[in-house]
């Protein structure tokens, strides 16, 4: 992962600031670091001290000796207490060894940094109290497959939590990404569906990511759900809504969602941007590559208040994004930046109407013969010049464009769903003309569209 590179690093920092360093190094030999810190760049100074040993009694001794400000442990899991009988990595080992770092730190005033391992899990190896005994704790995650690294706060008791810093490792050691947002988006598609972005919040800094969905129909009875840098629950919740709420059939599809990048996202805030990204896949329709999207999902499809609304506004800003569409409720008295345009909405419907900008018109159709149905479609006419397409969906919302056969006397319900092609103009601005041959025709419920709009 490069958690040795990264400290080696820090520690040649805080040297060059005048801090006493002492490096205990458990794990690899002083001839081994002496090849990393030349690889990086570290210089040997008189205040930096490698001392590579594994008990406590001799680090003790050097800590009393050279009086560092600062104490590296790489790692707690290969550090032994003499007095302590269990084998070396154990949960007594661990815990005792903690113990007596915790009293070094206290008494000399010494800030101590502990390397731990993690367990397949993603859990701190060893007891839980290691946690509960340090004042901060630091997850360094990454992979072989990607050059870059998170370093993420889930404990700080001198600052917020869940802060994140992001790395690239390079031939000479970790660099800072200073702009996160863009390494998460540089290879996103623009006309892909299934993409959607989102402005989270890693602490206190907001960073871009894009939410991919792949929804598929399902070959099992049982329709699959996999997530990956999301939380499985929170992306069955939006599912069901939007289904309840949106008429989206997913029951019988497979759906596949992850973060784009691998980073993590567990705030509420993302819950739009998954709603849409599983609406353009389902729909085969892109989203506009330079819209963002915040807000968290209700049970009843309300969008939800956030939290540091203008700091994520200014940072899609920032990025050249030209449109965002947040909760109504935090829009009240924030500055918007100029170049962006801030959509204010209330529920999710209203954000996939004005995204995916398409109508669908429930209707009752009785008394219809075999072929009537695809007559019905035929005959429907819509206005614009032949910028909108039409669609006749089944009581099922599924397209059969061949038609389907129905005895005289049957009732179904089926759905008119218009989707612009070629439209220049906002779809809030076209008005749209029906025209349905009235002996097909039992009862029509049309939701309020647009006012500019002609039924």
């Amino acid at each position: 992962i490069g958690k040795s590179t990264l400290l080696l690093q820090v520690s040649s920092q805080l040297a060059n600031h005048g801090g006493t360093i002492l490096y205990v190094a458990g794990e690899e030999s002083a001839s081994q670091i002496k090849l990393r810190a030349e690889r990086l760049g570290v210089k040997g100074d008189a205040d930096f001290f490698l001392y590579p040993e594994t008990d406590m009694t001799q680090i003790r001794k050097a800590i009393d000796e050279t009086k560092p400000d600062y104490v590296i442990i790489d790692s707690i899991q290969t550090m032994q207490q003499p007095d302590v009988s269990s084998a070396v990595g154990s949960v007594a080992q661990i815990r005792e060894t903690t113990a007596e770092l915790l009293q070094i730190a206290k008494t000399n005033g010494i800030t101590i940094f502990i390397v731990g391992h993690v367990t397949k899990d993603g859990a701190i190896a060893g007891p839980k109290i290691l946690e509960h005994m340090v004042d901060t704790v630091l997850y360094f995650e990454g992979d072989n497959q990607r050059s870059f690294r998170l370093l993420r706060a889930v404990k700080n008791r001198f600052g917020s939590t869940n802060e994140l810093g992001v790395f690239e490792m390079n031939e000479s050691g970790l660099a800072e990404v200073t702009n996160p947002s863009g390494l998460f988006l540089e290879e996103r598609l623009d006309d892909a569906s299934g993409s959607a972005v989102v402005i989270a919040m890693e602490g206190s800094r907001p960073i871009l990511v894009e939410v991919q969905a792949l929804v598929t129909p399902t070959v099992f009875g049982n329709a699959k759900r996999t997530t990956t840098g999301l939380d499985f629950n929170r992306v069955s919740l939006i599912m069901a809504v939007l289904e309840k709420r949106c008429g989206l059939l997913l029951q019988n599809q497979d759906a596949y969602l992850k973060s784009a990048g691998g980073v993590k996202l567990d705030e509420p805030a993302i819950d739009l941007a998954v709603a849409v990204a599983i609406a353009s896949s389902y729909k085969e329709l892109p989203t506009n590559p330079q819209e963002a999207f915040i807000g968290e999902i209700g049970l009843t499809g309300e969008i939800r208040r956030v939290t540091r609304i203008e700091q994520r506004i200014n940072e899609a800003a920032k990025l050249g994004f030209t449109k965002i569409y947040a909760p109504k409720n935090s829009l009240q008295g924030i500055a918007i930046p100029d170049g962006i345009q801030v959509i204010a909405v209330s529920t999710v419907g209203e954000v996939l109407k004005k995204v995916f900008s398409f109508l669908t018109i429930l209707m009752m159709l009785g008394q219809i013969g075999q072929g009537a149905v695809t007559a019905f479609a035929n005959q429907l006419a819509v206005g614009d010049n032949g910028a909108l397409d039409v669609t006749l969906l089944y009581g099922d919302k599924q397209d059969h464009p061949g038609g389907m056969s129905y005895y005289t006397g049957d009732t179904m319900s089926g759905y008119i769903q218009i989707t612009p092609k070629n439209l220049t103009t906002d779809i809030n601005d076209v008005a749209i003309t029906l025209k349905v041959p009235g002996k097909y025709l039992r009862e029509v419920s049309i939701p309020d569209f647009n006012s500019a709009s002609e039924h």
